[in-house]
């Protein structure tokens, strides 16, 4: 399924709860450097640069725990060893039986260090994260459909409602960030 991610200009992957990669389309692997085998299985904590571990394993302990999907900049150490800046989106999803976490990473050309990001609170609102996960939900319903992959597309295009309808009752409500 995650080939249809390819015509996006953001890499996916899909991890365990333990942020073990299950899958993951190729703009993302080509990002850390890797081919699509060797991705698999590996762990995001191992390509995530030293100084960032600490604050990157909270804030993706904060998404398991609270459901909230987080927004946030870290490094990331390719393959050959180069560091480069991403902003990571990271959302859970999944069954209550087996959930995952989707992250979604765009390298960023501005780095911003982590500290001076406040990593570990929330820097979005629940508003525009919905925004941005109903944005996302159509485009890969859209992508679904021309794949006639249908029960995929109608989940994704129910998602993209909900969403766009959480991000309107938190307007309406005034709902701030964390």
């Amino acid at each position: 399924m995650l080939e249809a991610f390819d015509a996006l200009t953001v890499g996916f992957c899909i991890a365990d709860l333990e942020c073990r990669v299950l899958s993951a389309d190729r703009r993302f692997t080509a990002m850390l450097g890797y081919t699509d085998a060797l991705a698999m299985g590996f762990s995001m904590h191992a390509v995530t640069y030293p100084d960032d571990k600490s604050a990157s394993f909270r804030i993706n302990r904060h998404v398991v725990e609270t459901g909230e999907p987080l927004i946030y900049r870290k490094r990331y150490k390719r393959a050959d060893g180069q560091v480069f800046w991403v902003e990571n989106r990271l959302s859970l999803m999944g069954t209550q039986a087996e959930k995952t976490l989707l992250i979604a990473s765009v390298e960023a050309t501005a780095p911003t260090p982590v500290e001076d990001r406040g990593v570990g609170k929330m820097q979005y609102s629940r508003s525009v994260c919905a925004k941005y996960i109903a944005d996302i939900a159509a485009q890969l319903g859209a992508m679904a459909d021309a794949h006639q992959l249908d029960t995929t597309a109608k989940l994704l295009h129910l998602s993209a409602k909900m969403a766009a309808a959480e991000a309107d009752l938190a307007d309406r409500n005034g709902v701030k960030p964390h």
